[in-house]
């Protein structure tokens, strides 16, 4: 969904953007049902899982690609080259 996303809105969009929305899509249900849909809150309590072990995953490798590429680079006498658009997402 998060490549789907990012396609179609021209910008990265991460998993946990994602969950994010799907969230609230059930905020919105609850609301126009005052809180009665049950099936949201368990929705919402999945979703929310989903989108912290995404969230860390994503901040994970980010970390680990800048390390690698700082190392390269510094390997190499040459400065990092700036990130190019969209090399987030890829890279996520």
């Amino acid at each position: 969904m998060a490549e789907m996303f990012s396609l179609y809105l021209d910008h990265p969009v991460e998993p946990h953007d994602v969950a994010l929305i799907e969230i609230l899509q059930k905020v919105v249900r609850l609301k126009q049902t005052r809180g009665l849909h049950m099936d949201s809150w368990i929705d919402i309590a999945g979703y929310a899982a989903i989108g912290a072990e995404t969230a860390s995953e994503s901040h994970e490798v980010r970390q680990s690609l800048e390390l690698v590429k700082e190392r390269v680079c510094a390997e190499l006498g040459v400065e990092p080259l700036p990130e190019a658009r969209g090399a987030k997402q890829k890279a996520g």
